[in-house]
């Protein structure tokens, strides 16, 4: 089954950076607005550790790209800045005066993102499984990709019928994260591996009072990795412990022996009985140096954004603002452009990408 009209632009991922490219560039003035694909294997919402604490500059971004609102009724909570301890000494870094940041459920956040673009008339929400890329047989430019979608369940049958779809688009924009499926195709001999740097074990903390109230604490323990503390809503706090190397076996011994003891004497309490009673999550961190795409040795009509393209410690809380502040920056660089499928406009708007100031 084919959509036989393209879209003006697809883009793969309905995550932070997809679904706000995909707003940016339904918003964009023009006569006859561009009509996205957004394609997403699951909308209902995610449920992850990391991208949980947005930068001002991130806030800033939302602004700009008129999805500030992403913000309300998720019990975001306002961030003024960090509070370092170490040896029982502690210093606070403050952002600059009159900005602040937010911290969250991850996926309350991506749920207000999408909302937001999928207002857009001109956007079209697509569920399933984006499998390859269409290439031209001539030329191997991009021109779309192959969807699995989930038809409904007939009455009479107990599984669901998997049906393909091909989604034409002028360009094709793939955002689908860190474990990016199109990564090595699109960047083709420019690719890398990302880099396993070490391992986030989370869990939440119930009605705890943080050491210096909006600010996010930071704790280093002698011999241990990093330690982090943020709200999510006015009940729950977040703690993250950063492992370098293998992760131990024994994961709540390790947590309870090795690492509360290392912590302020007012969080030890409730850190040991949420190690031991909670959910404990672990995921790995990774490294992924962005690479200039655009070139000769990568694809034409299909560019990587958000965490397909680059990743850097979750410990900086930098993630998402530089995905949001990319999209401020892609959105302003796209509105001269007459066609999206114009890869002479585009490409080189790719390439000045890579090294344009964005802050």
């Amino acid at each position: 089954m084919d959509c036989k009209e393209p879209f003006d632009a697809v883009i793969i991922g309905a995550g932070i950076a997809g679904s706000a490219m995909a707003h940016a560039l339904a918003t964009t003035p023009r006569s006859k607005p561009w009509r996205i694909a957004l394609i997403e294997r699951s909308f209902s919402e995610p449920d992850r550790i990391v991208g949980e604490l947005l930068q001002p500059g991130g806030v800033q971004a939302l602004r700009e790209l008129g999805m500030l609102s992403s913000l309300d009724e998720i019990e975001a909570m306002p961030v003024e800045g960090y509070n370092m301890i170490k040896d029982a000494q502690s210093i606070q870094i403050s952002y600059p005066k009159g900005e602040e940041g937010r911290s969250f459920h991850h996926g309350r956040f991506v749920m207000g993102l999408r909302r937001i673009a999928l207002q857009n008339e001109n956007v079209t929400a697509i569920e399933g499984n984006a499998k390859c890329l269409i290439e031209c047989s001539t030329t191997h430019r991009v021109l779309g990709v192959d969807v699995t979608l989930k038809t409904p369940t007939p009455a009479d049958t107990f599984e669901r019928i998997p049906e393909k779809l091909a989604i034409y688009g002028g360009l094709v924009i793939v955002a689908d994260g860190c474990f990016s499926n199109f990564r090595n195709t699109v960047l083709g001999k420019s690719a890398c591996k990302p880099k396993t740097c070490s391992h986030t074990i989370s869990t939440v903390l119930k009605d705890v009072a943080l050491p210096v109230p909006k600010y996010g604490t930071i704790v280093l323990p002698r011999g241990l990795g990093p330690v982090g503390f943020y709200q999510l809503t006015e009940r729950e706090t977040r703690i993250w412990v950063d492992v370098q190397g293998t992760l131990p076996s024994d994961v709540q011994g390790y947590l309870v022996e090795r690492l509360v003891p290392e912590l302020p004497e007012s969080l030890r309490e409730c850190a040991k009985e949420a190690f031991t009673t909670n959910r404990v999550r672990k995921m790995p961190n990774s490294f992924l140096p962005p690479m200039q795409q655009a070139t000769s040795s990568t694809k034409k009509g299909v560019f990587l954004l958000g965490d397909s393209f680059n990743m850097r410690s979750p410990i900086t809380g930098g993630g998402m603002t530089v995905a949001l502040k990319d999209v401020v920056y892609l959105r302003r660089a796209f509105k001269d452009v007459s066609l999206l499928e114009d890869w002479s406009q585009v490409g080189p708007i790719i390439r000045r990408w890579h090294w344009a100031p964005r802050w």
